[in-house]
Parts: C-alpha cells; structure tokens; sequence
C-alpha cells in the first residue's frame, strides 16, 4: 500500500488530466470507432472485461453450476491432450461433476468402450451417417456399438468410468475419490434396433454398488435418454457398467445396437461446478450453428440430460468459415461477429424452451498461432465488441494475456494445438486472470501483489482512457473508477 499522501497527489493530479478534452471520461464506445471496411481504428484490446461476471459464479458457486465448453480441436475430448487437461488441473474451481463423452480415450478424465462380438465400434461425429441411418441426432460424438451376435447373458456390453488415477493433480483435489458419494447418469439414444434390454451397475472399480433393469420401451423415444445409478464412495474408480440380461441374450432382429454419449459423474457436494464439452477438429461458427450437424431437438435433449448450463465458455476463431476469412482479411469482422452471437443466440434459445435462464457466457480469443497479428487483433475486438453489447456476456483476451504476437511456440505440437505443456500454460493463465477479476481488484498488474506498480499501471490506463480502467463496467472510463480502484488499493485488495 502506498501513503495516502502519494493517493492524494496522484488523485488531484488525475482529476486535472480527466477535466482535459482528451480526458479518461470519453466512453468507450467512442474508442471502439472503426476505419475503412470496419477494420477498428485503435482497436481497443483489453485483458478481460466483465470477467468477474462470469468467474464468481464458479470459483464461488451457490448449488449447481454447469460449465458448458463449446469449440473446436482445442477443447475436443477425443485428443490426449487438449485444454480439458488443462482445466482439470489448473482451475482453482470446485469441480463436482464431469461428463465423460463417448470418444474419450483413456488419457484425460475417463473412458468409455465396448464388449463382446462387435460388428461396430465406431465413433461418429455430430451430422454423421449411422448404420441405422440416423444422423443429427445429438450435438457431440456418439460412440456407435453393433454387436455380430447376441452377448452371452451376464457378460460385459459396455462400460465407462473415470479413471481416479489420472486426477490427481486438480486443484481443489479429486471429487471422485474419497467420502463423498458419487452419482452417474449414463446417456444413449434410444433408436429402433436398440437392445431390447440389459442391466446397468453403477460401479466402484470391479464391484457392483447398484443395479437395475433397462427395458426398451414398446414405443421407442427415438431421442437421448438416460439412466442414473449410484457409484458410492471410496478411492477407486467409479463408473457404470451394462451387462446383458435374458432379453438381450435372446435372438432378436435388430435388436443389437447402442448408441452412447457417455456418462455424467456428479459428486454430492452442496456447492459445485460440473463441466462438459461440445467441441469439434475444424469446426467453425457455421458447423455450432448448422441443423445438419445437430438439429435444436437434439441440443435440447443433450441439455435436458446433462442439466442446462449456467456458464457457457465460448472458444472460436482458429477455424473460420471462408466468408469471415476473407472479412477478416479485408480487416472486416463484421461476419465472424455476428455469427457468434447467432451460436450464443441459438443455444439460449433452446435453453429457454428447458425453462432455464440463459447462461453467463464467456468468449475468449485465440492465443497467436499462425493468422497474422490483424486478424487476432480483430478477432479479439469482435469478441470485446460483444461482450460490451450483450449483458451476460465477458469477455478474455487470451491472445493478449498469452503474450500476443510474442506467444512462445514451444507451447504448441503443432503450429496449432497446445501441447500437455502448453495446455497447462495457457489454462493457467485463465485461471490467474479469473482467480483475480474475483478477488483482488486493486491487482490491477495481475503480479499476485497489491504494490505501487499496480497504482502506476492503473494510473497510466486511467489517464489514457484505457479500456481496462472501467473497473465498474459502466462503458466509461471516467471518475467511479478512479473512486473505486482507491477504495480497493486502500484495502489492499
């Protein structure tokens, strides 16, 4: 903390610079003016903005939440490594629930497989043909399970579980490992030439905790149902399995496949955050946002199982449709803009119809990777741009916190994709960047401490009209914010 005397003299100073016409008071929206094509003029790239709208609610969540991840490869969870290794060990947030999808592998949270004599084993991705000819039916992949003939009563027909040993390094510590019990809900589509039955065991390992019977109904649901069993407590994995029965090991026509999403593991804690995926390799705003690939029914449903999202972690623009790249190129990000606010308006939509309120979304901008420096500039000011019209909107400028142009490839396997190194990093500094706008807004430098760098940062950024000086989110920069950083360097905090 600084004497109050240096507060008094920086305060009467600031005040005669914010009386100038080029003064801090000009709003914001009078800094994001744009040039020719709408290529932004001075484009306004701050490090967050309303961040602390999104964070509060899962750093220090009030009963459920539900952390929705929608993007491409970066977030998919078919890949070893990806940014959900990264959030599983780096958020500082308490995580009680996880869905485990059906193209995990076995090298992130958990897995799901199949037994017996399999004709098909396949997992299919969002807008797919199945064998059945079904398609659309659900927003992430399916794993597709075709047996060549009938498994012999009891024996294995699938299985998944979260592997306890690969979490051990979360942050709050493991939810799935101790004396809390645990919940699973398993996810299918039921279709026409589904098993006509079978026995699903809610797991610790190798015993059985629960069991129950699963019967085809004689007016098949066609969409996503589930079953829920407990999965107990204790230190080793927990999951859910199904084991044929004595309808499954009958000859049935048809009657010999599965289709499964995966599984939802909740554990029973009052307060906590569950998180899931709907993220896709090369997807663009245009394949979140096609009926081919999922139709809204089948959104619906998938919300409807998972529970509808309170938070929404929106992570878009390595892939670009060919429009908003040759916008983009033109230095126009009129079109990728306006198609992100159509994903987030088609997903409020549905959830709406749940009779959920919409989620607290927030966008974050593409590290550096191999676009040119305008291009991720633009991205991140169509991104701020939002986050300044919606009212449930943040916004994380990780192209700018990741170092911008200076971002170190070292963190990359490919010119791309985030190596386990490089997930950590970057999922570490959301974290930070969070884990701050929460708790120490006089941190203003983000160094972890409150000191005379952060008064002079603030300073500069107060006196230059900066967008990350409207510490209040009023869309202006002018003396509440000044006020209000005073109050909070004054605490210490």
């Amino acid at each position: 903390m600084v004497p109050g005397s240096r507060v008094m003299c920086v305060l009467t100073c600031l005040l005669a610079v914010s009386a100038s016409p080029a003064a801090a008071q000009s709003t914001l929206r009078e800094r994001d003016r744009t040039g020719m094509h709408g290529m932004p003029a001075d484009p306004p790239s701050p490090r967050s903005h309303k961040l602390e709208g999104f964070a509060t609610g899962l750093y220090a969540p009030r009963g459920q939440a539900v952390l929705q991840v929608i993007g491409d490869s970066l977030n998919a969870t078919n890949r070893a490594v990806s940014m959900q290794i990264g959030y599983r060990d780096q958020l500082e947030i308490p995580f009680n629930g996880w869905v485990v999808h059906a193209d995990n592998g076995n090298a992130d949270v958990g897995y799901m497989n199949a037994q017996g004599s399999l004709a098909v084993n396949l997992v299919r991705d969002p807008g797919e043909i199945f064998t059945n000819g079904l398609s659309g039916i659900s927003p992430l992949r399916v794993r597709e399970v075709v047996w060549a003939e009938d498994v012999s009563w009891g024996n294995s027909l699938s299985d998944c579980y979260i592997v306890n040993s690969h979490l051990n390094h979360m942050k709050l510590g493991n939810p799935f490992a101790g004396i809390t019990p645990v919940d699973v809900r398993l996810m299918m589509f039921e279709s026409g030439n589904q098993l006509g039955g079978f026995e699903a065991l809610g797991m610790r390992s190798t015993a059985g905790i629960s069991a129950g019977m699963y019967a085809r109904p004689d007016i098949v649901a066609g969409g996503i149902v589930w079953i829920d069993r407990f999965a107990g407590s204790g230190f080793s994995s927990p999951g859910v399995q199904l084991r044929s029965d004595a309808i499954t090991a009958e000859s049935k026509a048809g009657a010999d496949t599965l289709m499964l999403l995966g599984a939802r593991f909740r554990a029973r804690t009052p307060d906590g955050v569950q998180i899931q995926f709907i993220s896709h390799g090369g997807w663009t705003t245009i394949d979140h946002l096609d009926q081919a690939r999922f139709t809204d029914e089948a959104l619906r449903q998938y919300y409807a199982a998972t529970d509808a999202p309170t938070h929404a972690l929106l992570w878009l623009g390595q892939n670009q449709d060919g429009l908003e790249a040759t916008a983009l190129a033109a230095g126009n990000p009129g079109r990728y803009k306006a198609n992100i606010k159509r994903v987030i308006a088609r997903h409020e939509a549905v959830i709406a119809t749940l009779g959920a309120p919409a989620p607290r979304w927030l966008l974050v901008s593409q590290y550096k990777t191999g676009y040119a420096q305008q291009t991720h500039e633009l991205i991140a000011f169509a991104l701020y741009q939002i986050s300044m019209e919606l009212p449930n909107v943040s916004f994380l400028n990780l192209y700018r916190i990741a170092g911008g142009e200076d971002f170190n490839s070292d963190y990359l396997e490919d010119d791309i994709h985030p190596n386990a190194a490089g997930a950590a990093h970057l999922a570490g500094l959301m974290n930070a960047e969070m884990k701050s706008s929460i708790f120490c807004t006089a941190d203003f430098d983000h160094s972890g401490f409150v000191d005379g760098d952060d008064f002079d940062s603030f300073v500069s950024a107060f006196g230059a009209g900066e967008p990350e000086a409207d510490i209040d989110w009023s869309g202006f920069v002018d003396i509440d914010d000044l006020s209000t950083f005073i109050a909070a360097f004054e605490l210490g905090c």
